[in-house]
């Protein structure tokens, strides 16, 4: 290529990424991605459609500038490391269009988060101002779902609420992770949410789409992120004027919502008790599925059986019911389900390797927040805030596959970045 040729490319180059400097750009990108990634229809394929401009901004920037940031380029290495272990092994797995397929999503949902964050956190009074509007676009939307959802302009045919997904554990746990970030940057994002929209309402509604799912994760994650805010404002000056406007706010919205979660939670205990045919589906089926991985996991302890192979060697005991009964669709004959549990799923995806690849840096993270001591009082709420995050990822992990979920990967990105950028060198 002639030396005019190359000017021209990375003239070009130059221009397709100068948008870079645009912030509200990424928010809504990120936005887009936060509101379409957990549906069941063609608006799903916008959450793609993100990763690959993300990625093509990413890899434009790197070819100009032929350098990536330290931080950036370790973080995508922790989060993706189990995935190149997974390629490797990609020979002995069965399915390998299902193993392939799930991989390159989970790494292009990594790239994607990974360099929205370098966009986004350049400067963090941008990043609180653009998530606060993402958050604040979130609540809206899925509040509208809600009121639709009770005039009966809309329904979910035989699934409770979930709003704009398809899941209503999707909401919940997006509402968790939501509410976490949104009470840590409270005393800015109230700034510019004033009259009580930022530290009451906005709060309130979050909290009451995720107890209108009736999730017991939801429920239980309010629970976490609560006890961390009101842990983290004891230790402040007006601890106890907004510990107890929390604390009502909660007590109200549990009131009206989340009575049915309360109820589910009760009958997942009495599902483990006893074994009746309409558990099977849920509290008592999911025991089976953790028995049978554990079986798989002690077969091929170094391998797995391949990415979201699992659904071809876990079937709940309702399957078999209905094979023997010939109730099955041709299609549905040897296909099963997954865990249910990140965890096992983890060891099913690629044995101890992937395990330990996906879970050590995370649980050496934890480790190195919590040691982190002498920091000020914006790196203690950013302390706080990762502290709860990853709580709240590892206690959802018990009860779902979230490895190649959006939301989780963006959960884990935001807390490595903050951390490098915050609390790398705050190490008691």
């Amino acid at each position: 290529m002639s030396s005019s040729g190359i000017n021209e490319y990375g003239a070009y180059l130059n221009r397709s990424v100068s948008f870079l400097r645009y912030y509200h750009i990424a928010a809504l990108l990120l936005g887009v991605s936060l509101l379409t990634f957990g549906r069941h229809d063609p608006f799903m394929y916008l959450t793609w459609a993100v990763c690959g401009i993300v990625a093509y901004v990413v890899l434009s920037f790197v070819s100009i500038s032929m350098k990536v940031g330290r931080l950036y380029l370790g973080v995508l290495i922790a989060m993706t490391a189990w995935m190149w272990y997974a390629i490797v092994i990609t020979p002995f797995v069965v399915h390998k269009d299902v193993h392939i397929n799930v991989v390159i999503m989970s790494f292009a949902y990594s790239l994607a988060t990974v360099g929205l964050l370098a966009w986004l956190t350049k400067e963090i009074s941008r990043f609180i101002r653009m998530i606060g509007m993402i958050i604040v676009a979130w609540v809206v939307a899925g509040f509208c779902y809600f009121v639709l959802f009770h005039m009966g302009v809309i329904s979910y045919e035989e699934r409770d609420f979930s709003a704009m997904y398809y899941n209503r554990n999707t909401l919940a746990v997006v509402g968790c992770f939501l509410l976490c970030i949104w009470l840590s940057f409270l005393p800015e994002l109230r700034k510019s949410y004033p009259m009580g929209i930022g530290s009451i309402v906005i709060p309130a509604l979050c909290i009451l789409l995720i107890f209108s799912t009736f999730s017991t994760k939801g429920f239980i994650g309010v629970i976490i992120v609560l006890f961390a805010y009101g842990l983290r404002l004891y230790q402040g000056k007006r601890r106890a004027l907004m510990l107890s406007v929390f604390l009502a706010v909660a007590v109200l919205t549990f009131t009206i919502a989340g009575g049915g979660a309360l109820e589910r939670v009760h009958k997942k205990w009495e599902g483990v008790a006893t074994v009746v045919d309409s558990q099977f589906e849920d509290t008592t089926g999911r025991l089976f599925l953790i028995i049978d991985s554990l079986r798989i996991i002690k077969k091929s302890p170094l391998m797995g059986v391949g990415v979201y192979n699992s659904q071809y060697h876990l079937f709940t005991p309702r399957y078999w019911i209905l094979l023997q009964r010939g109730q099955l669709d041709s299609s549905e004959v040897g296909v099963g389900v997954y865990s249910h549990v990140n965890y096992l799923e983890m060891f099913l995806n690629g044995g101890v390797p992937a395990f330990l690849l996906y879970y050590l840096p995370l649980f050496l993270l934890f480790w190195r927040i919590v040691k982190a001591r002498q920091v000020t009082p914006f790196g203690a709420r950013i302390r706080y805030m990762l502290i709860s995050l990853l709580s709240l990822k590892l206690f959802f992990d018990i009860g779902m596959v979230s490895f190649e979920s959006f939301i989780h990967i963006f959960v884990v990105a935001t807390c490595f970045v903050f951390y490098g950028k915050f609390l790398c060198q705050k190490i008691a």
